[in-house]
């Protein structure tokens, strides 16, 4: 995780006084796994979790792997490439993907795995990556969708809140916010990385076709079409008419259907 310095970043930290309180970990000593200083620690070693990897792979399971952090990242997806072949169908994941690189993203592109991003951070933490834990470069690149759309299908890739590791209940309109405005909630005016948002069409598909496709259920779920369970949600207002800076706050659900089935009717005044 970021916040407690142990994502496997390729530069340090930001060595304050907050990182210092929080006792973000120095790398171990001689002869662990050689990391550079305050950057962070890999849960494996290369040849373990290529062990892993190439254990579910060979048994035909779609592995998800949590990657955070640019080292972290090539070491998954070097081993993606050594287990992959070209036309393959896996439909595997990155988890996350926090701080992944442009050049990483077209791989992902060209290997067919497909990141699952955790934009939701910026909403909650977007100042304390900024001032606090990395700096203004990397917290512009944190979930970088505008990257990765030009090397994979928005309707390949998926957003996500992580819950229960985020604070109160669900609220996917705060992370479509996020992923089209990228600001932290009490802040419209400070944007993370403007070359990073996506449009609120994109971001619909997020969370919707994208992890339908993820998931191998895009022949079910996900969109409506003829065919497809009649999944679907009423609002009460129209998200591409609303000011992206209010999805979070003037939208509300106001009745949910499952498979043509109503549960959910929101009391009226």
């Amino acid at each position: 995780s970021p916040h407690c310095g142990t994502s496997a970043l390729s530069e340090p930290y930001l060595d304050n006084e907050m990182t210092r309180r929080l006792a973000f970990p120095p790398p171990p000593p001689p002869p662990a796994i050689p990391d550079p200083p305050k950057c962070g620690i890999p849960n494996w070693s290369n040849d373990k979790l290529f062990e892993i990897m190439k254990n579910l792979h060979d048994k035909g399971k779609q592995i998800a792997v949590h990657a955070h952090g640019e080292r972290a990242i090539d070491q998954t997806l070097n081993i993606f490439k050594q287990l992959m072949k070209p036309g393959d169908d896996r439909r595997h994941r990155l988890e996350h993907a926090g701080f992944i690189t442009e050049d990483q993203l077209k791989l992902c592109g060209e290997l067919g795995v497909l990141p699952s991003f955790f934009v939701y951070q910026l909403y909650f933490y977007g100042k304390s990556f900024y001032n606090n834990i990395v700096g203004p470069e990397r917290t512009n690149r944190w979930a970088p969708m505008g990257t990765a759309v030009k090397y994979i299908d928005i309707g390949k890739i998926s957003i996500h809140e992580d819950h229960p590791g985020i604070p109160g209940p669900s609220q996917p309109f705060a992370n479509i916010k996020t992923a089209v405005t990228r600001t932290q909630r009490d802040d419209p005016n400070m944007v993370f990385g403007k070359e990073n948002r996506i449009t609120v069409e994109q971001a619909i598909k997020a969370s919707t076709i994208g992890p339908a496709y993820q998931l191998f259920r895009d022949d079910e779920i996900g969109s409506l079409e003829v065919g497809k369970f009649a999944d679907l949600v009423i609002l009460s207002k129209n998200p591409y008419k609303v000011d992206p800076l209010k999805l979070d706050s003037d939208i509300e659900i106001v009745e949910t259907y499952i498979g043509d089935r109503c549960n959910f009717i929101k009391k009226r005044a």
